[in-house]
């Protein structure tokens, strides 16, 4: 299944979300991929990461900044097949149990959400801010290099039961050969077994599953 074209320099909205083991992904306020139908839940001793395929170095690494990266735990926020994506910065409303605003230079790696979980959040080889945002100039984003920098939050227990995942994302170079694509954020247990991946290849966004070894693909869009 094919959605709108994504090209480097543009921000996009990226909002993945399960609702009664229905699990749904969401480009710009619109779902593609159909559904894919998910009972497992994954467990606290998982790490989310951001720029790579693992919580520890891996590759490739990607090229693109983050902006305003927020988790709900126990809510899907979008479950229709449109809505109309927020225009201004995410806000720590109920369920919130992640978020970074990316507000500023001096906050931009601190979790402003009302129920925080008990994890941590690892800043590999400095990932930094730039003033780079989907609002104008009121907030900023993550910028990673594409060579060695990535972000973990350890012991996550929050991809259980229902659940929401959103940021804006903006990519700002291909990966190069000989990589077919290269993960914008997954979950993956201590070592490196990926659970999920949302995935840039030269031809499609991508988001993949993998139980007991068996990736299952729900979504593609094409570049």
């Amino acid at each position: 299944l094919y959605g709108p074209n994504i090209y480097n320099g543009i921000w996009y909205h990226i909002a993945i979300t399960r609702a009664s083991a229905v699990t749904r992904l969401y480009v710009n306020g619109q779902q593609y991929g159909g559904v894919f139908t998910d009972t497992f839940d994954y467990g606290s001793s998982n790490y989310l990461t951001f720029g790579t395929s693992g919580n520890s170095p891996g590759t490739p690494y990607n090229n693109y900044y983050v902006s305003n990266f927020r988790v709900l735990k126990g809510r899907a926020l979008y479950t229709t097949t449109t809505f109309t994506v927020p225009t201004t910065t995410l806000t720590p409303i109920a369920n919130s149990t992640f978020l970074l605003q990316t507000l500023n230079a001096n906050t931009a790696f601190n979790d402003s959400s009302l129920s925080p979980f008990a994890g941590t959040l690892t800043n590999n080889n400095t990932v930094t801010f730039n003033a780079n945002s989907p609002f104008g100039t009121t907030v900023g984003s993550y910028s990673f290099n594409g060579t060695n920098q990535r972000l973990n939050i350890s012991s996550s227990s929050i991809i259980t039961g229902d659940h929401s995942i959103e940021a804006w994302i903006y990519p700002t170079a291909q990966f190069t050969y000989p990589y077919a694509s290269s993960t914008i954020i997954c979950e993956s247990n201590g070592t490196n077994t990926i659970a999920w991946a949302l995935s840039l290849s030269a031809s499609a966004l991508t988001m993949q599953y993998q139980l007991s070894g068996v990736i299952t693909t729900i979504s593609a869009t094409t570049f």
